[in-house]
């Protein structure tokens, strides 16, 4: 999936700072994407995502359709700007491998998207405390950062139904992790970098060293 950074700078006017996922966090950016927002429609329909995201991304209808189906974790049939806001900020933060700092600022914002999520899917029948994996996933295939979902899982000791808060945070840290160094690399190649592997020293080595 890719993000085209420059037409979102465009739409909602950022200048001024290497990142865009960075300008995104000032006070004046914020009023400036809930203006836009403001202006599209009274409602932010399924129609207005499609329009936005086939206009800065390269993601399928339907891979669109899910993502609203994650934002709207109420089901109102539209997006309230704190949704949007949190979407275009996931989008450049994954786009320049900052899903980690992403995390840090917008952590909670997750949380309460996957738990409204799972809640409503489940009608209650979940624990109010835990958050079925599957939704965890299914949000993280919707945004192409599955990556080794279940082995991460595995590593952590968390290859179960659901998971605390507190596992959630464990997990997505982990697979956003992951991205951000994927990214990191991607962007060495294609500047011309080649990144080489750090030798594994031998006992023999190490005794010659001390």
């Amino acid at each position: 999936m890719r993000v085209q950074l420059d037409a979102i700078q465009s739409l909602f006017g950022l200048e001024g700072k290497d990142s865009v996922f960075s300008s995104l966090c000032t006070d004046t950016a914020i009023e400036d994407v809930n203006t836009w927002f403001g202006s599209v429609a009274e409602h932010f329909r399924e129609t207005h995502l499609l329009s936005f995201l086939r206009s800065c991304t390269d993601m399928a209808d339907a891979q669109i359709l899910d993502a609203f189906d994650i934002l709207d974790s109420r089901s109102r049939g539209h997006l309230v700007f704190f949704e949007f806001y949190f979407l275009v900020s996931l989008l450049c933060a994954r786009e320049e491998g900052q899903m980690k700092v992403f995390l840090f600022q917008r952590g909670e914002d997750a949380s309460v998207l996957l738990y409204s999520r799972s809640k409503f899917v489940a009608q209650g029948t979940e624990s109010s405390d835990k958050l079925a994996t599957r939704h965890l996933s299914f949000f993280l295939q919707t945004f192409e950062m599955e990556y080794d979902f279940l082995e991460t899982l595995a590593d952590l000791g968390l290859n179960r139904a659901d998971l605390t808060p507190r596992e959630i945070t464990a997990v997505l840290f982990a697979i956003c992790k992951i991205h951000d160094e994927a990214v990191a690399s991607e962007k060495l190649r294609a500047s011309g970098v080649v990144e080489t592997p750090q030798p594994i020293m031998e006992d023999e080595d190490l005794d010659q060293n001390r």
